[in-house]
């Protein structure tokens, strides 16, 4: 007989988390198109349990706030887990940042600015337990908003879309590989276009949500011992979440994920799964 373990049932009394503290997939989506996490535990009675989770614990404080600039300071630990595919993935992240708004568009609080500017610093130490490394992953990523450009805000109806770009550099430096493995670095840019469509908006806002992500990676420099081949990776995920509550605390969906993802410790893989997810 098997056992499905739901996550949220431990977290159901985050609803009201202290100010600044949020959960979400991945500290590195900063934008208005941040995703949920993803939890789900399967154990069977005569078996080993089995994971699929994607969860990000952060914490946010105002460093300081003037004109047009406003600066915070964040820390928190993400987690990467699935041995439901063929090429199982087991990585944590702890990140140290610092987040920042240049501008303001909201001209009932100062000046219009536009576009407005969201770059983030992130010092991150990752934990590959796959490839048994440890390495320290510095990344700048940026990010805008603009009502000039319609990015970072809900356009239409019914349906209704938000679209976001980011782009990224990333150095990692792998300091640790067990049984002599290779150390070394590489210089990553990556470029992400996130995509939300609201198919019902008019009636459930953003309650049902179909996201489309699509990020590339280029290796702009790499030792030579971590050259396996090719410099580019490719990632494309495609998920429909239904948020059981208003709020959208609490959702279940249905996501179809391609590719690899560097930056978390995904090798290639291509799967679909359907997850409880949580966003608070």
């Amino acid at each position: 007989m098997k056992r499905t373990l739901s996550l949220l049932i431990l977290l159901c009394g985050c609803a009201s988390l202290p100010d600044g503290l949020h959960v979400t997939r991945s500290l590195t989506d900063k934008n208005t198109a941040s995703k949920p996490a993803q939890l789900q535990v399967t154990a069977p009675k005569d078996a080993d349990r089995s994971y699929a989770v994607d969860f990000g614990l952060g914490y946010t404080r105002s460093w300081s706030q003037k004109d047009n600039l406003q600066t915070d300071l964040v820390y928190g630990a993400e987690y990467h887990r699935n041995t439901l595919t063929d090429k199982k993935q087991d990585s944590t992240l702890v990140t140290l940042g610092i987040d920042q708004i240049i501008g303001n568009i909201t001209p009932d609080k100062g000046p219009k600015a536009d576009p407005v500017w969201l770059p983030s610093f992130a010092a991150k130490f990752k934990k590959d337990r796959i490839k048994s490394t440890e390495s320290f992953l510095p990344t700048i990523i940026v990010t805008l908003a603009s009502k000039r450009l319609r990015i970072g805000e809900v356009i239409g109806s019914t349906p209704g879309f938000l679209w976001q770009p980011t782009a990224a550099l990333e150095w990692e430096r792998i300091t640790r590989a067990a049984n002599h493995g290779p150390t070394g670095s590489t210089a990553r840019a990556w470029a992400s276009l996130d995509v939300d469509i609201y198919p019902l908006f008019t009636k459930l806002g953003s309650q049902l949500d179909l996201s489309l992500t699509a990020r590339a990676w280029h290796d702009v420099h790499q030792s030579a011992v971590l050259r396996t081949g090719g410099s580019n990776q490719y990632l494309r995920k495609a998920s429909l979440t239904y948020f059981i509550d208003k709020d959208q605390h609490f959702g279940v969906g249905v996501d179809r994920v391609s590719g690899e993802n560097p930056s978390e410790g995904q090798p290639d893989q291509h799967y679909t799964q359907l997850t409880l997810k949580l966003k608070l």
